[in-house]
């Protein structure tokens, strides 16, 4: 994580990170239950959302409260993030995507792309999930052995280069509707990875 300013959303879905992981972040939002998710002691900035899965009176009173109507727009993991671009994080974990309910965990992958101007990535138990731009250097460290997926976001992706993965990308392109980019393994502690045109969605064994 670098230096600039970072948030942690907690929603209200059971796969989430690591314990451990959310003790990391100092500032932490909570989307209505998600609150829930968050250990005990561990200090959360606000609580947002419309409260069908939590009761305000269950929250403790030093802890603000942002309600909205239960008939809105917008789910509250995009209250949150919103509340959090308007407070000026510049980088922006969300775990407890979903659970039970696919539809959700599909809506998280869909605000990410809706988002992509700013640095967000999705945090479950197992992954972390975010988009790569291009004409940008990526680097992957002290990953090695670890599971890595490509996808592209666009039609097509264009002029992959990699250097440390277990099939590398030579001036390589992935498309949309053949996702052979799935099941990659990093081999090295360091492992780059860039191209030119395109959007790709990165899975990213944790």
């Amino acid at each position: 994580m670098n230096e600039e300013k970072e948030v942690l959303i907690v929603g209200n879905g059971d796969d989430i990170c690591s314990e451990k992981t959310i003790k990391n972040f100092e500032n932490i939002v909570a989307a209505d239950g998600g609150f829930n998710n968050i250990p005990e002691g561990v200090k959360t900035l606000c609580v947002i959302g419309d409260f069908d899965s939590i009761k305000k009176k269950d929250i403790p009173k030093k802890i603000k409260k942002i309600k909205f109507p239960k008939k809105k727009d917008f789910t509250d993991i995009e209250l949150a993030i919103s509340y959090s671009i308007k407070n000026g994080y510049k980088n922006i974990f969300i775990t407890g995507i979903s659970g039970s309910r696919k539809d959700h965990f599909f809506t998280s992958l869909m605000l990410l792309k809706k988002y992509e101007r700013y640095n967000i990535h999705l945090l479950t138990s197992k992954e972390e999930i975010f988009i790569l731009k291009p004409l940008t250097i990526y680097e992957f460290l002290d990953m090695k052995d670890k599971r890595v997926s490509f996808f592209s976001l666009t039609l097509k992706s264009e002029r992959i280069i990699s250097k440390g993965l277990e099939y590398e990308y030579r001036n390589g392109n992935l498309r949309f509707d053949l996702p052979i980019g799935v099941s990659n393994r990093i081999m090295k502690d360091k492992v780059l990875f860039t191209f030119e045109k395109g959007r790709i969605l990165c899975f990213l064994e944790i």
